[in-house]
């Protein structure tokens, strides 16, 4: 549940985040607002410090006859009753709970702040998914590694992962000192207006990008980046043009983020002059009470 408070600041009263200022000179992105974890969020963190070793490290797990094989799972088995599993299950309550402000995003900021170590953070995200997957018949939710990548091949172009689950949260841990390897952004909606207006696309390729976005029961992140970007496409290059020149950047240091949603919101990275490495960030993805019936939405850019 989440209410309107001073300046149109949407603060969440299950309270996973709290609104605040970010520590830095920040880059506004169509009035996205910042948010930290709230007191509650940070007392449960600091208080699972006390159970995890100084090298706990998340397990990078292979699953056979998975859609996503790969993940991390927690370091350590969790059982129910203990101070532990106690943290992670109320914590499991705030992110099942979330609701995003209107816009279908939010930046975070102070997230190592406090005393909280990165590798509890690394900890929980590891840990959510098996806690949160038991909340409801459908409910489903993954912590995904990305993959190491040199800088020649860094930057990922605009997309949106396109996974059934809605809301992507996105934890950055170590990332380069200088200002590469920028995130970039751009509303569903806007990416529909581009393609709109690219007249190499013809209008019945653009109402199937539409589609990827509505239908929330496949998974069509493959055939969204064929489409946007295969250079086999006549419409390709210029695609990528129009996408370069309207999408928002703004850089995250670690113990920074976002939470968004991931079919209203293309997220990508520009490329970085270091090598991408898995400890750049954490994230997981999942649904929430008011995303888990995947209800299909409606985008209206193509008329």
């Amino acid at each position: 549940m989440l209410v309107s408070v001073a300046g149109g600041v949407y603060l969440w009263i299950v309270a996973l985040l709290a609104p605040c200022s970010p520590s830095r000179e920040a880059v506004e992105i169509l009035g996205t607002s910042w948010y930290e974890w709230s007191p509650t969020t940070r007392r449960h963190l600091l208080a699972m410090d006390a159970h995890i070793a100084a090298d706990a490290t998340p397990l990078f797990v292979h699953r056979t006859d998975h859609a996503y094989p790969w993940t991390y799972e927690a370091p350590v088995p969790l059982e129910q009753g203990t101070p532990l599993w106690e943290h992670v299950e109320a914590l499991s309550h705030e992110f099942y709970e979330l609701e995003l402000p209107p816009e279908g995003i939010a930046f975070l900021c102070r997230l190592f702040d406090g005393g909280i170590r990165p590798q509890v953070v690394r900890f929980l995200l590891a840990a959510l998914p098996s806690q949160l997957t038991r909340r409801h018949p459908r409910s489903e939710a993954h912590n995904l590694p990305i993959q190491p990548v040199d800088p020649p091949k860094s930057a990922f172009p605009l997309h949106s992962d396109l996974f059934r689950q809605a809301l992507l949260l996105t934890v950055f841990h170590r990332v380069p000192a200088e200002e590469t390897g920028g995130s970039t952004f751009l509303t569903t909606e806007a990416l529909l207006r581009v393609l709109g207006e690219v007249p190499a696309m013809p209008a019945s390729v653009a109402a199937r990008v539409r589609v990827f976005f509505e239908d929330r029961d496949v998974d069509y992140f493959d055939q969204l980046v064929d489409v946007l970007y295969h250079p086999r496409h006549p419409w390709a290059a210029e695609v990528s043009r129009r996408l370069l020149a309207a999408q928002h950047r703004t850089q995250f240091a670690g113990g920074e983020g976002y939470v968004l949603n991931d079919r209203q919101w293309l997220h990508g990275r520009e490329p970085q002059r270091c090598r991408v490495e898995p400890d750049r960030l954490c994230r997981i993805v999942w649904d929430s009470a008011s995303t888990i019936e995947r209800t299909p939405i409606t985008l209206s850019a193509l008329g």
